[in-house]
């Protein structure tokens, strides 16, 4: 089976891993391939998806929650993410499960790159007539890319935040919710010694200040999904990914295990 991967993102990345694992020949298409570019929110990974990542033990608790309800707690941090009441909200995860296993996305994305780097090819796709050429070489194609770029058409719920990115000491490892009103933040972590404090869609980040050694952070603008997932038109074409499904509860470890299943299944 020859399978065409559209993206070299750590979706694109992932998929290319899990069709290889799966057998198939592949071969990945990108605009602009670069290894630096990654999802500004993929700091760890809930898997190591065959990969050998290091892993550690992360810490995670909500603050605020005393006097709420699990529902309240839901409706509360949606409201502060999102600006509005949303559907699968994974926090509570967190009453639940005090300790959670992470693995090192850092890790990932340079393994992925060792070992599929030669397979990627400088190509821009820009719409579905671009697939369709595709398959004619292809037995399959799997599209992590923006799912605008092949259905222009479709209207996509979402919202903006912004992410503060800086270090932590290497032993750190927590995660933080909040649901308080006192916090402007929604999520504060560090991990593999990488810091990071997350902010809901009205947060306007400062503006960076002339003297280099007081931005000690970089603050990345992301896009928030909010829609269920767009299906696709053609049967030999599978979208995956947050942006290329425009699926909001999709991680990057779940597309590797999504390409998996559907590959089996076609």
């Amino acid at each position: 089976m020859k399978v065409a991967i559209l993206g070299s993102g750590p979706s694109g990345m992932m998929a290319s891993h899990a069709a290889s694992e799966y057998g198939a020949k592949i071969s990945i298409f990108d605009s602009s391939p670069d290894k630096s570019r990654r999802n500004s929110g993929v700091y760890f990974l809930h898997d190591d998806c065959n990969l050998l990542l290091d892993s550690i033990k992360i810490r995670q608790t909500i603050l605020g929650i005393n006097s709420l309800s699990e529902e309240q707690i839901s409706e509360a941090y949606g409201l502060k993410v999102y600006g509005k009441l949303v559907s699968k909200v994974s926090i509570l995860n967190a009453i639940k499960n005090k300790e959670v296993s992470g693995y090192n996305a850092g890790q990932a994305i340079e393994r992925l790159w060792d070992l599929y780097k030669d397979h990627i090819n400088r190509q821009t796709i820009s719409g579905l007539k671009d697939v369709e050429v595709l398959l004619d070489k292809y037995d399959k194609v799997i599209s992590t890319i923006p799912a605008r770029v092949l259905y222009p058409n479709y209207k996509y719920e979402h919202t903006v935040a912004w992410i503060k990115v800086g270090t932590s000491p290497k032993h750190e490892a927590f995660i933080l919710y909040s649901v308080s009103p006192n916090h402007n933040w929604y999520r504060c972590s560090a991990m593999f010694g990488v810091f990071v404090m997350e902010y809901g869609y009205d947060y306007v980040p400062p503006a960076p200040s002339n003297n280099l050694t007081l931005d000690v952070y970089e603050y990345k603008k992301v896009i928030k999904v909010l829609g269920e997932g767009l299906m696709s038109t053609i049967s030999d074409l599978f979208l995956v990914g947050r942006y290329g499904a425009w699926k909001k509860a999709t991680l990057t470890h779940d597309v590797f295990y999504e390409v998996l299943k559907w590959l089996e299944k076609n």
